[in-house]
């Protein structure tokens, strides 16, 4: 080979080395300058000046902002930052955006325009099987951006996802918040709203770490579920107990794996920590994990349709239940532990859980309304260890008021109060009935109030008072 070829080859080759080397050297800032487009178009960005091109990939920062849809048709991978402002939208289209590094410090920042409804957006798309669509380090949506996820779209948050008090996630899909940096503590900082779409299922799961679904800031983030059929399962352990807003349409459901508690246990205001359910005639469900409610200053309204806990519950002093007139509230699950609560409407509350214990002292206030002790089926078993007072039109939905299942009221604290509204009416027993009384010199005061009738077993053991007519 001539001395002179020897040169243009070594000419291009060192050529070819400082272009790839200043890539992969240096990261670069790019913006987005086009209309609506692909990603992987070279022109569409800015700096143009080749070598020095678009599209953004590895180690590199992307910018857009503008009205403008940007579309993936291709894989974009390892960016170390984007920045998606001013109604821009991304379409991952079936393929992977990432913005993640070894370090996890990447961060994708969605910035809305500061209003609820068309705003800047990451649509993330399925890609197939369990592979993510989009992937971040870090992912923060502020003043009205959004994610949505879109036909059972995937997200893997590798360090953290925040969502401030305007921002929104939406849609149909997964967010997996990886165990690639194994942290613990909180991964998942909710203090806007979450809202599936209808007949659709968000999925929250916690490889590593907690999720703090109601934020670091308590009162002002929502769980939106009015949309007909929508669901939101949370797979993993929660940060904290529950202080927000929990809205439930018809045919909706709230399911954690992990025990929850609606209410704080160290203090709250009044009112903070709700569960609003307007659910129609195909009612909303909540199930999974134990649920513990009134920590502090919880409230429960079912303004219509039914609510079914199909859960462990403990419904304790500080909670406020209200069930509307024709709504239906079913507790429901293996055990129920009821400690007092402020109970009112003029709706049905069903004690469907099998095993039901009044634990402390407990009054229901519902002259226009039904206290059902014996739920839905008639195996049940109501455990009555305080008093149960019934200021109620009904304790049974039979129309003769026959209590079946199991009830056992026990020792000188437990006592049965039912005050109903017509003093003509009375009710009954036709399951098995205990009056577990103290033995020695004590008794207890087992029923008081309106009429009984025992037209089942009753079972008596040590001292039992019966003030009301027998």
């Amino acid at each position: 080979m001539s001395r002179s070829r020897l040169l243009v080859v070594a000419s291009l080759f060192a050529l070819t080395s400082l272009v790839h080397g200043h890539r992969a050297a240096s990261a670069i800032t790019f913006t987005w300058i086009a209309g609506h487009g692909s990603w992987h178009v070279p022109q569409f960005w800015s700096p143009f000046a080749p070598p020095i091109q678009g599209p953004p990939g590895a180690g590199d920062v992307a910018n857009i902002a503008g009205d403008r849809n940007v579309t993936l048709t291709a894989n974009a991978q390892g960016l170390a930052g984007l920045t998606l402002q001013s109604l821009g939208d991304i379409f991952t289209n079936g393929n992977q955006l990432s913005v993640a590094n070894v370090g996890g410090s990447a961060t994708a920042t969605v910035v809305g325009t500061g209003t609820t409804g068309n705003n800047t957006e990451i649509f993330v798309e399925s890609v197939g099987g369990n592979t993510p669509g989009f992937t971040s380090d870090h992912l923060d949506l502020v003043n009205g951006g959004e994610l949505d996820l879109t036909g059972g779209g995937i997200t893997h948050i590798n360090n953290r996802l925040d969502v401030d008090a305007i921002s929104v996630i939406t849609g149909d899909g997964t967010i997996v918040f990886t165990d690639t940096h194994n942290l613990n503590g909180r991964r998942f900082d909710l203090r806007g709203t979450i809202r599936p779409d209808i007949n659709d299922t968000i999925t929250l799961v916690a490889e590593s770490g907690t999720i703090d679904w109601d934020g670091q800031v308590h009162n002002d983030n929502l769980v939106d579920l009015t949309n007909t059929g929508s669901r939101l399962v949370i797979d993993g352990p929660h940060t904290d107990s529950f202080t927000g807003t929990i809205e439930m349409g018809e045919n909706s459901t709230l399911q954690s794996t992990a025990a929850w508690e609606l209410g704080p246990t160290g203090g709250g205001a009044a009112g903070a920590s709700r569960i609003r359910v307007n659910a129609g005639t195909e009612g909303a469900t909540i199930s999974g994990g134990e649920l513990t409610m009134g920590g502090e200053y919880s409230n429960l309204d079912v303004y219509g349709g039914r609510l079914t806990i199909q859960a462990d519950s403990r419904i304790q002093s500080n909670s406020d239940i209200f069930v509307a007139n024709d709504a239906l509230f079913n507790i429901g699950g293996s055990s129920s532990i009821i400690t007092g609560g402020e109970w009112n409407g003029s709706g049905t509350v069903n004690l469907d859980a099998d095993a039901t214990t009044i634990a402390s002292s407990t009054t229901v206030n519902m002259p226009s309304g039904t206290f059902d002790l014996d739920g839905n089926t008639s195996g049940d078993t109501v455990t009555i260890n305080s008093s149960l007072q019934l200021n109620v039109a009904s304790i049974d939905d039979d129309p003769a008021s026959q209590i079946g299942g199991t009830v056992r009221i026990n020792g000188a604290a437990g006592q049965l109060n039912v005050q109903l509204t017509d003093p003509n009416q009375g009710y009954g027993f036709n399951g098995l009935l205990e009056l577990n009384g103290p033995g020695g010199g004590f008794a207890g005061t087992h029923l008081i109030g309106a009429d009984v009738e025992l037209a089942g077993t009753t079972m008596v053991s040590g001292n039992s008072i019966a003030q009301a007519r027998v």
